[in-house]
């Protein structure tokens, strides 16, 4: 599966020295939000990427947006949060803070990315990225580095939200019907 046409892993890498010389100088540089603002887009791609695949594996393709979503939602409030920094002059603890996400961020990159169709039907995929979600916003959390759920509603374009919840709902209920139809099929072959 290809997500991105280009990957831009090497970023983390530059970002996380520009975050360093930030701290070692005292003063935040500005420069590092082209960096920030490329891995943003590349997280909107991905989760567009999880909510648009089609397939029997509602569950995980389900939990890949939602942990692409996070990732995404979190790279755009440090964004915002270090901008605002700048004026509240926050470096080097802004900085530090960055820095401290930074590896799960990347992280969740890196996993991201490597999905295969193998790996989507695997039964444990589920359980491993709800967990991944949670650390991840975790320690966003903990950094202060969250997004609070009302900034988060703000872009939600709600007939996009609805139609897509529809689309959800049917997909999730076909799931379902289709399950019990073959659950009722065996109870029958059963008393025969």
């Amino acid at each position: 599966m290809k997500i991105l046409d280009n990957v831009n892993i090497a970023l983390f890498q530059a970002i996380e020295d520009k975050l360093n010389r930030m701290i070692t100088i005292g003063s935040l540089d500005m420069q590092v939000l082209g960096d920030l603002k490329v891995i943003a887009t590349d997280f909107e791609t991905i989760t567009t990427f999880w909510e648009d695949l089609q397939g029997d594996d509602i569950e995980n393709r389900f939990i890949l947006y939602h942990y692409s979503k996070n990732a995404a939602a979190i790279v755009e409030n440090v964004i915002e949060q270090f901008q605002m920094a700048k004026i509240r002059n926050q470096n080097p603890e802004m900085a530090q803070n960055i820095l401290d996400i930074l590896p799960s961020l990347s992280n969740a990159y890196e996993e991201l990315l490597d999905i295969n169709a193998t790996m989507l039907q695997s039964e444990e995929l589920f359980t491993k990225f709800s967990e991944r979600t949670r650390v991840l916003r975790e320690i966003a959390s903990t950094e202060g580095l969250l997004p609070s759920m009302e900034s988060c509603l703000q872009k939600v374009d709600a007939v996009a939200f609805e139609a897509g919840m529809r689309d959800f709902s049917d997909e999730v209920y076909s799931e379902l019907h289709i399950e019990l139809e073959e659950d009722e099929n065996q109870e029958f072959s059963k008393d025969f």
